[in-house]
């Protein structure tokens, strides 16, 4: 990685910030697109991306979500947000993975 590149990664790195206040307001499809498409170009091992996303802008939808985790999680803040990306993950394409079937599929998870 050139100089350059690093010194650019790690000021967006030192930049980030945990966000602790959700706005109510809605959030455009084009930022949704834009959020979607870099969890998709997120490392993975042997590049099996084990991940979908499941986008939830429906109130009644993001509620029952939000039930079924309640105690596991805070919600309460969430509750305010218009849209929740839920991702799911495990191997979906597991064919195409190079060393064969990983004994974690045959497990509960």
């Amino acid at each position: 990685m050139s100089k350059l590149r690093y010194e650019q990664l790690l000021e967006l790195v030192k930049a980030r910030r945990s966000v602790r206040r959700l706005k109510e307001d809605p959030v455009p499809d084009g930022i949704v697109d834009r959020i979607l498409e870099a969890a998709r170009w997120a490392p993975s091992g042997a590049d099996t991306q084990p991940w979908e996303f499941i986008v939830v802008k429906d109130e009644e939808n993001r509620n029952k979500l939000l039930d079924a985790v309640e105690g596991t999680i805070t919600v309460t803040q969430l509750r305010k947000v218009p849209v929740l990306i839920v991702v799911c993950g495990g191997y979906p394409r597991q064919s195409s993975l190079p060393w064969g079937t990983p004994h974690r599929l045959r497990g509960q998870y």
